[in-house]
């Protein structure tokens, strides 16, 4: 199967993706959440509906911004900046439009990871991770921390979601939240590499049991496709704009 990785929307709109599913005969997506936009929403909501009505499967996770904005909670990120927005007024959008408010509640009230498998590798798929840095939120409530953990702080964080990933039986970590496009992978025991791509382009995952994977985020063009048709999974990092 081919699938697309995409999240950290942040009111960009996902119409330039409909041309790489089917440039790229994409079988199935996977959105990362941090939605921000009603209109983005539903521009989620349309692309599920027309993955499930041609029998292709999709997985959506929600975001920390998902969180704050629904339940209107202070945040500070330069995207809502870089939207013009606060928080109150995504809030007030949200929970004017009913159709995106029950989607929200629905992917927050749910658990906010979900399991599934690529290739051979028994895979998680959150917006923050398993374990990880705090900083943004220092008190963040134990019940959403999987929403804000961060794991481009150093490298003590890759470790502890191994640890966490290999005590649940996880090969791969299917994440978002950081905007960088990021693979992390287990070296041995309690050591890890991780490198960024910033240039993007196409590599297999490594030799190594446990697997952290960004894909970037959508709202600076980036996107991820992952084929799992051979033997050897691939990823392969791009950005609309190349």
């Amino acid at each position: 199967m081919r699938h697309l990785v995409f999240g950290d929307m942040h009111g960009k709109r996902i119409n330039e993706l409909e041309s790489v599913i089917d440039s790229e005969k994409i079988d199935s997506f996977i959105c990362l959440g941090d939605f921000d936009q009603v209109n983005v929403i539903k521009d989620v909501i349309d692309l599920e509906k027309r993955f499930n009505a041609d029998g292709k499967s999709s997985i959506i996770v929600p975001g920390n911004h998902d969180y704050a904005i629904f339940h209107n909670k202070d945040l500070y990120s330069g995207t809502l900046d870089m939207q013009d927005k606060t928080v109150f007024d995504l809030y007030s959008e949200l929970h004017h439009n009913s159709e995106a408010k029950e989607y929200i509640s629905y992917l927050l009230n749910k658990t906010h990871g979900v399991e599934t498998n690529i290739g051979n590798n028994s895979t998680y798929v959150v917006h923050g991770g398993l374990d990880g840095s705090l900083m943004s939120y220092f008190r963040c409530p134990e019940e959403i921390e999987d929403l804000w953990f961060r794991i481009d702080y150093g490298d003590m964080d890759y470790p502890k979601n191994f640890s966490r990933m290999k005590e649940n039986g996880y090969n791969l970590l299917l994440r978002g939240h950081d905007h960088h496009r990021l693979y992390g992978y287990e070296v041995s025991g309690n050591t890890s590499f991780s490198e960024f791509v910033t240039k993007g382009g196409k590599f297999e995952l490594k030799d190594s049991e446990r697997h952290v994977v960004n894909p970037g985020a959508w709202f600076n063009g980036d996107y991820l496709i992952i084929d799992d048709s051979e033997n050897n999974v691939s990823l392969d990092y791009k950005n609309i704009n190349d």
